[in-house]
């Protein structure tokens, strides 16, 4: 990793290109997918329309954010107390998933928030 760019760029070109072919799809694919498909439930539930009520996006703002975030920092207790070895960053890797969808709630609750609220209307005047 000493030589110039191009040396660099032609050392790592091989292991790149099998990150880009196997990795991908293997994992990248399916998490987009999965991700896609819960977009989809929230369409079909008329979550993302704005019809539910500023109770529900505000609850589900507050239950996702809460649930979310509490196991992002368990997830981060556990790899620092493990000082980032493998063994402890696998262990996080296990709640990783449901602290994702929960925090992605939390998101969605929080936008259709602003969105249903008359604050894009006062920034127009």
């Amino acid at each position: 990793m000493r030589k110039g760019y191009f040396d660099v760029v032609a050392f790592l070109a091989p292991i790149n290109s099998h990150y880009d072919q196997f990795m991908s799809y293997r994992y990248g694919l399916w998490d987009v997918l999965s991700m896609m498909l819960v977009g989809i439930a929230l369409f079909k539930w008329n979550i993302l329309s704005g019809k539910k009520s500023f109770a529900f996006y505000g609850g589900m703002a507050a239950i996702g954010y809460l649930i979310g975030l509490s196991i992002n920092y368990y997830e981060l207790q556990v790899v620092l107390n493990g000082q980032f070895s493998p063994v402890s960053i696998a262990k996080s890797n296990l709640t990783y998933d449901l602290g994702r969808i929960a925090t992605c709630m939390g998101h969605i609750g929080l936008i259709m928030l602003f969105s249903k609220s008359n604050f894009f209307d006062l920034a127009e005047k």
